[in-house]
């Protein structure tokens, strides 16, 4: 098996892959990762996203911190790399109130945002690990078609696995 390239998407970062990619975010507070996944096409991406609706400023160095804009380009670059929207699985993870401050309500509103996004945009949301008071991280594993969460300080999980999704589609 050929070695497996890895990515560490940041905030504000918008990264696909295809084959043999590991994608995995930094550290989720409020922010939310948007995983996206087509394992008939070995194909997947990960936005980083950090605020609600779309960036202000159109040429913004760090547009893709904001959904609109970030989703826009995560659509557009999973189908340059061969993504079939209508089989792509999509997991939510992060959008938590780290900070435990009562008013605090930027976590809601990029949950909100991003799933009022995704039904414009027609994709489904499969999965979701969101909410709470704890950091997350996301995980996708291009290859094996698997999107893994950890919460806190506990170990990875698995919260998605379309490795048999493809076998289904044929019996």
């Amino acid at each position: 098996m050929p070695d497996r390239e890895s990515f560490f998407v940041s905030t504000g970062q918008v990264v696909t892959g295809t084959g043999n990619t590991i994608l995995e975010s930094s550290p989720l507070g409020s922010c939310i990762a948007v995983c996206a996944i087509d394992h008939a096409s070995s194909a997947g991406g990960m936005a980083h996203i950090m605020l609600p609706g779309k960036s202000p400023y159109e040429n913004a160095h760090n547009k893709y911190r904001y959904a609109a804009d970030a989703l826009q380009e995560l659509v557009a670059s999973l189908q340059s790399v061969g993504c079939d929207l209508a089989r792509m699985k999509t997991c939510l993870i992060g959008g938590a109130n780290v900070l435990k401050r009562e008013k605090d309500t930027i976590h809601t509103d990029n949950l909100k945002s991003i799933t009022k996004l995704l039904s414009q945009m027609q994709i489904k949301v499969h999965e979701s690990c969101t909410g709470g008071f704890e950091r997350r991280t996301a995980l996708m594993d291009i290859t094996e078609g698997r999107i893994f969460v950890a919460i806190g300080s506990q170990p990875q999980r698995q919260l998605l696995d379309c490795s048999n999704v493809a076998a289904r589609k044929t019996d």
